[in-house]
């Protein structure tokens, strides 16, 4: 597949015309699990952050990672302009940190939410899981949302192992590990 520079078409007539096949692929997707990360920022002023299913290594040389904004998400003018985020992979326990992120127009900072900002003011989530601290490289519109690729400069992770948060079938779920995992 070769690369296209320039101008895309139009994204709005784009959207009209995969909207059944749009439906459809969400549809199929419920059955395809997600690790679940809550992404924050801050613009001096206040916190921001949201929860993403789109989280994905890109590279290890550079260290870098990216994930998905909807445009239309209330908080993308502030990740639209922040320079560095903080990322964190959530736990299976923490389903109720993933709902507060995800509600629209809530105030994701206050209780119970615990947590403080780190050097450079970003929120640093208490009890989230496995943390990446991250520079911002590219910001790339991509139909209705923008893919964020970050330059991961520090990892923070607890002790011992880490289960995940999926998002699978329209819920958070935990994943199971087989009870030996030689079979």
């Amino acid at each position: 597949m070769t690369a296209i520079a320039g101008p895309l078409r139009d994204a709005d007539a784009a959207l009209r015309e995969d909207q059944p096949v749009g439906e459809q692929l969400r549809q199929a997707l419920r059955q395809h699990p997600a690790g679940v990360a809550v992404v924050t920022a801050a613009d001096g002023r206040r916190p921001v952050g949201l929860t993403v299913t789109t989280f994905t290594s890109v590279s290890l040389k550079p260290a870098l990672i990216s994930l998905m904004v909807a445009r239309s998400a209330s908080v993308w003018p502030t990740f639209e302009q922040s320079a560095r985020i903080g990322v964190h992979l959530l736990p299976a326990h923490a389903g109720e940190l993933a709902t507060a992120f995800a509600r629209p127009g809530a105030d994701r900072f206050t209780a119970p939410t615990r947590w403080v900002p780190d050097v450079h003011g970003i929120p640093v989530l208490h009890d989230a899981g496995i943390r990446l601290s991250c520079v911002v490289q590219q910001l790339i519109p991509i139909g209705d949302h923008v893919l964020v690729v970050a330059r991961v400069e520090s990892v923070q992770h607890p002790d011992g192992a880490h289960k995940p948060l999926v998002w699978h079938d329209g819920g958070f779920a935990g994943v199971l590990l087989p009870a030996d995992p030689t079979h």
